[in-house]
């Protein structure tokens, strides 16, 4: 009886380290090359805060060349526009931005149809642009929106001025004549420098008047 017992036992006993060999190979395969885990050496998390601070330096420095773009265009002079409006009415000024808005159905009705039809085809949108127009004093603002529909046709004439005030903020426009001490003259008739002469004195009177606290 103990003969065929342990006959019987013998090829339990052959199979049994190759099952072990077999489930510690596959314990093996989940680890890296050097023995251990990935998930328990935390490497996903490590490429995960490394994405996520690349991204946030990426948007910083953006950030920062938008800032920067924006603060140098403001010290460009931009081209000054005269547009000619279909009601036969002039306007100058600088083009800020352009947008797309979508008009009312009173605005809609008191245009042209060929201009509603447009509108109409983009899905009901019209373009307009922001014109910074100065001239506070004879508008009451300083800018203007213009749809794209209300333009007959636009110029960029070379006798506009753009002029900074010490008061009423920016004039735009062309200059007729120039009253100097009571002697009116003509644009053309005065130089530059003498402008400039008379700008600075205005400046010393100006300085010179008492201030009310």
């Amino acid at each position: 009886m103990s003969g065929t017992l342990e006959a019987e036992k013998t090829p339990n006993s052959d199979r049994m380290p190759h099952q072990e060999q077999g489930a510690g190979g596959q314990r093996a395969s989940k680890k890296g090359g050097t023995g251990s885990d990935l998930s328990a050496r935390g490497e996903p998390f490590l490429w995960g805060m490394g994405g996520a601070l690349g991204l946030g330096l990426a948007m910083i420095f953006g950030f920062l060349l938008i800032v920067a773009w924006n603060g140098v265009i403001t010290f460009y002079p931009r081209p000054i526009q005269v547009l000619t409006l279909k009601d036969h009415s002039l306007l100058a000024g600088e083009p800020v931005r352009s947008e797309f808005y979508k008009p009312s159905r009173q605005e809609l009705e008191a245009i042209d149809e060929e201009s509603r039809n447009a509108i109409l085809n983009h899905k009901g949108f019209a373009e307009r642009t922001l014109y910074r127009i100065g001239n506070f004093d004879l508008y009451n603002e300083d800018f203007a929106w213009v749809p794209a529909y209300k333009v007959e046709s636009m110029a960029m004439p070379a006798q506009m001025l753009l002029v900074e005030r010490a008061e009423w903020g920016l004039f735009i426009g062309t200059v007729d004549r120039l009253v100097i001490r009571g002697e009116s003259l003509k644009p053309g008739a005065v130089r530059v420098d003498r402008i400039r002469e008379e700008q600075s004195k205005a400046a010393a009177r100006r300085a010179s008047q008492p201030r009310w606290s």
